[in-house]
């Protein structure tokens, strides 16, 4: 076990701990009335361009991840694409 290889003592017994989240889901932006634009912060030169140590969807770019993610978003219509296709042309084109 994790515990044994670090040289600590486990008694075994595991159990959930009560925890609480105080990160609000809208990760802290004003009302719609006052929020700025989501291109204000998530931006190059944005808002929180000084900010760092942490990946920050439309400020940051990594090109391998982005090839990675587009790969999968079409690589999965042309499966569904293909299977449905497939299902077609097995039924000979005919509806049930």
């Amino acid at each position: 076990s994790g515990m044994a290889y670090a040289g600590l003592p486990f008694s075994g017994e595991m159990d959930f701990v009560e925890t609480s989240y105080v990160f609000p889901i809208t990760h802290m932006v004003a009302p719609k009335n006052k929020a700025l634009a989501c291109s204000e912060c998530h931006a190059k030169n944005g808002r929180l361009a000084h900010l760092t140590g942490f990946y920050m969807p439309g400020r940051d770019v990594n090109r391998v991840i982005q090839y990675l993610g587009w790969t999968v978003v079409f690589g999965s219509l042309a499966g569904v694409f293909i299977h449905g296709l497939g299902r077609f042309i097995a039924r000979g084109g005919k509806e049930r």
